[in-house]
C-alpha cells in the first residue's frame, strides 16, 4: 500500500523501521514486523521503492535480517526484498554489493521456510535481469542447483518463481545453458513442469527450455528426456499468449541445424497442425517463431518439407 504522509514523514518511518532491523537490542518479533512494513511499502510502488533504496542502511538491514533472523524474518525480510527490487535496478545493485549476497540466497533457498524459498527465488528472478550478472550468479556455488529443487519441490508459486529465475539466468548465457543442463534432473523436471505445472509456472519453464534449446548439446538432450517433444508440441497446441509463443521459440531452436531432432518434431502427432495453426496467430510473435521453427523444420530435409506442404491449411 502506498504510504500517506510527506517525504519528511516517510524517510523518518523508514529510519526507525532500519533501526529496529539492526539494532541489536530489539526481538526478532519487532524486526520480523520491521521487515513485513517494508514490504508492504514496497509493493508495486515505485516512489516508496525510490525511498526505501535512498534511506541509509535499509537493504543492509534486510539483508542482514535474511541471513540472521528468525524463520519468520527471514522469510518477511526476502519478501521486503523481492518487493523492493521488482523494476528497481538501484535497488537490485545495492542487494549486490552486500557481502555475501549470493550464498546468503542460496542459504535461504537451502534451508528457508517455503516463503523465503519463493520470495528468494523471485529476488533471484529480479537481478538475473541485470545481463552482466549472470553469468557470475550461475557460478555461485549452489544457486542453480537449489532453484531447481525448489522447481521440483515447491508449491506452485515457488515453482513458478524458480523458473522464472532460471529462465532469466539463461537468457543469452552460454555458460548457464551448460550449467543448468548437467543439474540433477533438470530437463526432467522442466518438461513435467511444461506438462502438469500452473500456467506461470509452465510459462517460464518453455522459457527456459527455449534458452537451453539454444546449445547445440542441450539440442540433443532435450530430445532424449522424455515426453519432452511430446509436451512441447503439446504447449504449441494448446497455450495462449507468451507460453505458446515461446513453445514455437523451443521447437525452432530445437530443430535448427540438426537433423536428428527434425525428423523427430515432426513425428510427434499434430506438430506440423499445431506449427501452421501458430502461424495464423494473433500474435505477431507467435506468428515470427512459428514460421521460423517451420523454416528450420524444413530446411534441407525433404521429408519433412513435403509434410509440411501436404498439411492442411500449410499452402
Amino acid at each position: 500500500e502506498e504510504f500517506n504522509g510527506s517525504t519528511e514523514n516517510i524517510f523518518a518511518a523508514l529510519q526507525g523501521l532500519v533501526w529496529i532491523m539492526s539494532s541489536s537490542n530489539i526481538g526478532d518479533e519487532a524486526k520480523c514486523s520491521a521487515a513485513s512494513a517494508i514490504a508492504a511499502l514496497a509493493a508495486e510502488n515505485q516512489s516508496n521503492k525510490d525511498a526505501i533504496s535512498s534511506t541509509n542502511g535499509a537493504i543492509e538491514a534486510l539483508m542482514q535480517c535474511a541471513n540472521s533472523g528468525g524463520d519468520k524474518t527471514k522469510g518477511s525480510a526476502a519478501l521486503a526484498l523481492a518487493n523492493v527490487v521488482e523494476n528497481h535496478n538501484q535497488s537490485k545493485e545495492l542487494v549486490c554489493i552486500y557481502p555475501n549476497a549470493f550464498v546468503i540466497m542460496t542459504t535461504l533457498l537451502r534451508t528457508g521456510t517455503e516463503k523465503a524459498r519463493l520470495h528468494t527465488a523471485r529476488l533471484l528472478a529480479s537481478i538475473a535481469l541485470l545481463a552482466v550478472l549472470r553469468e557470475s550468479m550461475g557460478a555461485i556455488p549452489g544457486l542453480l542447483q537449489e532453484l531447481m529443487r525448489l522447481g521440483r519441490q515447491g508449491e506452485s508459486d515457488a515453482v513458478a518463481a524458480a523458473m522464472c529465475a532460471l529462465a532469466n539466468l539463461a537468457d543469452n548465457e552460454p555458460e548457464n545453458w551448460e550449467r543448468i543442463a548437467l543439474l540433477e534432473k533438470s530437463f526432467v523436471t522442466v518438461v513435467d513442469i511444461i506438462g502438469s505445472g500452473s500456467a506461470d509456472a509452465r510459462h517460464h519453464a518453455i522459457r527456459l527450455m527455449a534458452n537451453l534449446a539454444m546449445s547445440n548439446a542441450n539440442k540433443l538432450r532435450v530430445q532424449r528426456t522424455p515426453r519432452a517433444l511430446h509436451v512441447l508440441v503439446a504447449a504449441l497446441d494448446t497455450e495462449v499468449g507468451p507460453a505458446q509463443t515461446c513453445a514455437a521459440a523451443t521447437l525452432g531452436n530445437l530443430a535448427q541445424d540438426h537433423p536428428e531432432n527434425q525428423g523427430r518434431i515432426l513425428r510427434v502427432p499434430r506438430a506440423a497442425a499445431a506449427l501452421v495453426a501458430a502461424i495464423s496467430s494473433v500474435d505477431l510473435s507467435c506468428q515470427v517463431n512459428a514460421l521460423a521453427a517451420v523454416a528450420n523444420l524444413a530446411h534441407g530435409h525433404a521429408v519433412n518439407q513435403l509434410r509440411l506442404a501436404q498439411e492442411p491449411g500449410a499452402l
